[in-house]
């Protein structure tokens, strides 16, 4: 050996006894992924004493949820982390703690020596945790909210009454179907239980007409997702909600309204929304009309696929009733 790497394994070796004196660090070395040393801390981090830590493949204890995560070398007994990864530790009480974890290659003959040092972030996790309850509890009350506000536009239009709400279940049917996250599909729930607010701005007598509106009387009605926006767009919570509502009648060809934006510029929970509202508005009974069969209106969906819906949305809408055997009134998607 060199003298360059006799003084290199010189201060890796003195490098590593500091840190397994540390009390803040769980510290092993490893080979093929096997313990062959652990300081005192990672008894406590394990809840194992450290001759029963020693001799196991590190990733025995980890939590058996994280395992799939890690170990990506397990075939060679050990694991090629490259950078600091997130996981729990599993101790024989079943209970876990959260920890951060880096692998450094150690100099030695033996070629696949590791350092393990492990971080305890239990505190930070249960402060996050609790952020997140918090962040639930407050959209539970928005959303609380946003129910007082639904019945107060069918108080208005009340031939609309739980149009909204339908909407709601399917656009979150919809986004969850097409990958969107919970928290996107969350937002695209709550601006579908009140995309219609605006038409409190909307003459009754508009609303309530038996038979086809003026092209005066129909340029106000085009107005309510502008006024919806209007009304949402200043309250923190709900301001992506408002944007929604406000593109809720456009159409992927720019023939929708207020703004003619083309599928591109539309947000995609605008484009899902158009299709559920669309839907849900087609068989349902109006003044003006009466309802339409089911099939007649997911036909109606699909000559529209790629002029004025997202095709993609279209499809998945398809699937959702013709082979999901998804119901507007069915309680269990979505929530509502």
């Amino acid at each position: 050996m060199s003298q360059e790497m006799e003084d290199f394994s010189r201060l890796a070796g003195d490098l590593a006894k500091v840190l397994f004196e540390s009390r803040t660090t769980g510290v092993c070395t490893l080979r093929d992924g096997t313990i062959l040393a652990a300081n005192p801390l990672v008894a406590e981090l394990t809840g194992r004493p450290n001759d029963e830590v020693q001799g196991k493949p590190w990733l025995e204890l980890v939590s058996r949820e994280d395992q799939p995560f890690l170990g990506s070398g397990r075939g060679e007994g050990t694991s090629r982390e490259t950078s600091p990864f997130h996981f729990r530790l599993s101790n024989p009480g079943g209970e876990t703690r959260w920890v951060v974890g880096t692998l450094t290659p150690l100099p030695s003959p033996a070629g696949s020596d590791e350092l393990l040092l492990l971080s305890d972030v239990s505190r930070y996790e249960k402060i996050h945790d609790d952020a997140r309850v918090r962040e639930q509890d407050a959209l539970a009350m928005i959303e609380g909210i946003l129910r007082a506000v639904e019945k107060i536009v069918e108080m208005k239009d009340p031939f609309i009454a739980g149009h909204q709400r339908r909407v709601a279940r399917l656009s979150y049917a919809i986004s969850r179907r097409l990958g969107l996250s919970e928290s996107s599909s969350r937002i695209l729930r709550m601006a579908a239980l009140v995309h219609d607010v605006g038409k409190v701005s909307v003459p009754v007598q508009f609303l309530a007409k038996p038979m086809h509106l003026s092209e005066d009387e129909y340029s106000i009605v085009r107005m309510h997702p502008l006024v919806g926006y209007e009304i949402l767009k200043d309250i923190d919570q709900l301001a992506f909600a408002a944007e929604i509502i406000l593109q809720h009648h456009e159409r992927v060809d720019g023939s929708g309204y207020p703004a003619g934006l083309p599928g591109e510029r539309m947000l995609p929970e605008a484009r899902i929304i158009s299709v559920a509202d669309a839907m849900e508005a087609m068989i349902s009974q109006r003044p003006h009309r009466p309802a339409l069969g089911l099939e007649e209106a997911l036909g109606e969906i699909e000559r529209g696929r790629g002029l004025e819906y997202d095709p993609d949305v279209v499809d998945t809408c398809q699937d959702l009733f013709r082979e999901q055997g998804f119901t507007l009134e069915a309680r269990s998607v979505g929530g509502f």
